[in-house]
């Protein structure tokens, strides 16, 4: 994480196919805020959500989308 820069002055973090939540879970505890997490796969999200849950991890926002195809709607969710 610190080749990536991910620390505690960090108030909110966007991150792009979360995956199994492989960056997800340690970045999480890492800022001061909150990450909002993107997949395509359902499946995957399964298991970053139970990972989450697994770790009482709850500064990170995970959603189902396309983000490529369809943009993330942040701005309209969040703003």
């Amino acid at each position: 994480m610190k080749k990536l820069n991910i620390n505690h002055e960090i108030e909110t973090l966007i991150e792009f196919g979360c995956g199994y939540g492989t960056f997800t879970l340690p970045s999480s505890k890492l800022i001061n805020g909150n990450i909002f997490s993107f997949d395509i796969d359902d499946k995957v999200l399964e298991i970053t959500e139970k990972r989450l849950k697994d770790e009482n991890i709850k500064n990170v926002n995970l959603f189902k989308c396309d983000f490529v195809e369809d943009g993330t709607d942040l701005e309209k969710k969040f703003c």
